[in-house]
């Protein structure tokens, strides 16, 4: 077997399978630093603040434990069985966090119950808020007799969040309690997340019950309120329209749409309502002892929300406005973000505003 030619035909061979060998091989690693390893994204469990569910990790967990593969029977009784725990937690934050979950499989036994399997993982978690805050009102609907304060404040018992954060509460009402009628307040509650619930209070403001002296009673008698005439006169000129002007640099001031001059038959009703409130004091009943809103019905002419403004103060329509401003009753009438209209009527002294 010592042919010449098997020395260089072995060398050759050799030479040939060392130089496939290295050409393989310099592929395989080639190819493994091309390719990037896929990585896994773990889940990230929501859980609400402060009313945090661990269910979810619990099943998934127990899920891959190796003991359900070989007894899959045993797991609905263990996840029924279990406790979770989470270890290294930040309950203030509403950022992701790994946390530590350690999960307790217990048995019943004659004995208590006993820990039969603990479960350590890691797992990312991230607290959010989505319940809204709850208020309590001291009652929801309230009856009041005019002229006695009204303080929407009064009514608020407790406002609570289960994120235990501040909660901002809002209060809006235009809750007049010169003038009788029904009135809301709506109070909303928006937490640090921006959750928000709202309660109303129904609010009705009664008129106060009329005192007749007997003496006086006879007088009427002879001469019933109701026959009493006024002859007004639609306002008109400089006086109606700088009172509708410096009113509305008060709204400007806050933001506010300008109200605008009604039209003739609101300021025709505006103008009787002057001359009557002139005679009965700056009484906002009639002198037949009917509704101020009457003097609008009695022509045809309907508007919801109609609020009366009265007063004598004053010599110029600046100090009329800047009395009806003083008044908080009168002022949240003429700042109404709402109202779109002022009928304006004079007699004398007396200046009447109907707004709506």
């Amino acid at each position: 077997m010592n042919h010449p030619y098997m020395k260089p035909a072995l060398v050759m061979y050799l030479t040939v399978m060392l130089f496939l060998a290295l050409f393989s091989n310099d592929n395989k690693i080639y190819a493994m630093e091309d390719v990037e390893p896929e990585v896994e994204v773990a889940e990230v469990y929501k859980l609400e603040m402060n009313r945090a569910n661990y269910e979810k990790i619990k099943n998934d967990v127990l899920e891959t434990h190796s003991k359900y593969v070989v007894k899959p029977e045993e797991f609905t009784s263990d996840v029924r069985l279990s406790e979770v725990h989470l270890e290294e937690v930040d309950f203030s934050s509403f950022d992701p966090q790994l946390v530590v979950a350690k999960i307790d499989v217990y048995t019943d036994s004659q004995e208590g119950k006993q820990i039969i399997d603990q479960i350590t993982v890691d797992v990312n978690v991230e607290f959010v808020d989505t319940t809204a805050p709850k208020i309590e009102l001291s009652k929801t609907k309230i009856e009041q007799e005019e002229g006695n304060p009204f303080k929407a404040a009064d009514f608020v018992k407790e406002v609570t969040d289960n994120s235990l954060g501040e909660v901002d509460l809002e209060i809006d009402h235009l809750v007049n309690a010169s003038i009788p009628g029904e009135y809301e307040v709506v109070y909303t509650a928006t937490d640090k997340s921006g959750n928000t619930t709202s309660k109303t209070l129904e609010v009705v403001i009664t008129k106060k019950p009329v005192v007749i002296v007997p003496q006086l009673a006879k007088a009427s008698a002879a001469a019933p309120r109701s026959t009493r005439k006024v002859s007004p006169t639609p306002a008109s000129g400089n006086a109606v329209i700088d009172t509708l002007n410096i009113i509305n640099a008060n709204r400007a001031a806050l933001g506010y749409a300008p109200l605008s001059l009604a039209g003739a038959g609101e300021q025709a009703a505006a103008a009787v309502r002057a001359a009557e409130a002139a005679v009965s004091n700056a009484s906002h009943y009639r002198l037949d002892g009917r509704h101020y809103k009457t003097a609008f019905t009695d022509r045809g002419i309907h508007h919801s929300r109609v609020i009366e403004i009265l007063t004598y103060s004053g010599s110029t329509p600046a100090a009329k406005v800047a009395w009806w401003m003083s008044s908080s009753s009168h002022r949240s009438a003429i700042m109404n973000p709402n109202a779109r209209y002022i009928a304006i009527g004079i007699s004398g002294s007396m200046y009447a505003g109907l707004v709506y």
